[in-house]
């Protein structure tokens, strides 16, 4: 009985472990496959068996106002978007505020971003999708419109022209995240403002939990394994005052 004991408490301990674990994952962007075609085209790629499609979204007045897809781009290993009849090649808020729509097939946070390429300014807006079901369009939004659609403002971090990473101070998950230019909408400080914001990114690094088997959803609960864990040592010290 003893031995018994011990062995499961070993097991919990393993699981506890396990769940408690996280994985780290670097997106090089210039890595990501092509798909789709003109404004409809997206870039795909997986890395340590997640995956991520990316889109580029605008509300650039030349597109109509409200958020419609628009055509992605990569120079020099960084992304960018062309808008329509007036091509711009990065992620800017000239003409409009871009983003990319970062759409992961498991929950992720977000920790930051590389920047290959700016140009004067290079203040960026975060957000996570919060809210139930998928996210498969952003067509026809408005910028409010989108922040009372489940979206929720992960804050706002100034770039300058010697700085290429963007840290991400956030602790939410999620499988959907809004990289762009700085955008006012999202109700950051003024100070950003200042200039136009250009910029193309090159990668990504996100966190994920890790599961004992490495597939996600069949491990035990941490929560429920610290209780077993208590059970099991509870069990184990009655155990030892009978023997």
């Amino acid at each position: 009985m003893k031995k018994m004991f011990k062995k499961s408490l070993l097991l919990v301990a393993a699981l506890i472990c396990g769940q408690a674990s996280a994985g780290t994952e670097t997106w090089n962007l210039g890595n990501a496959a092509f798909g789709g075609f003109g404004n409809s085209n997206y870039l795909s790629m997986n890395v340590d068996g997640i995956g991520l499609t990316i889109t580029g979204w605008t509300d650039a007045t030349n597109q109509g106002g409200n958020l419609t897809q628009s055509q992605l781009g990569r120079w020099s290993g960084g992304v960018g978007i062309e808008n329509l009849y007036n091509p711009e090649h990065g992620v800017d808020n000239n003409n409009g505020f871009d983003a990319l729509l970062l759409s992961f097939d498991t929950a992720v946070s977000l920790d930051g971003v590389s920047i290959s390429w700016h140009q004067g300014d290079a203040d960026m807006s975060f957000a996570a999708y919060t809210g139930g079901g998928s996210v498969n369009s952003l067509a026809n939004l408005s910028w409010s419109q989108f922040l009372s659609n489940g979206w929720v403002s992960q804050g706002d971090y100034i770039g300058t022209a010697s700085s290429a990473y963007r840290s991400v101070s956030s602790s939410v998950t999620s499988k959907y995240w809004l990289v762009g230019a700085y955008n006012p909408a999202f109700g950051g400080s003024a100070n950003y403002a200042s200039g136009k914001d250009y910029m193309k990114i090159s990668g990504l690094y996100t966190q994920s939990p890790d599961t004992p088997d490495g597939n996600p959803g069949t491990s035990i609960p941490e929560p429920t394994a610290i209780l077993l864990f208590a059970l099991g040592l509870l069990c184990l010290r009655r155990t030892n005052k009978v023997s």
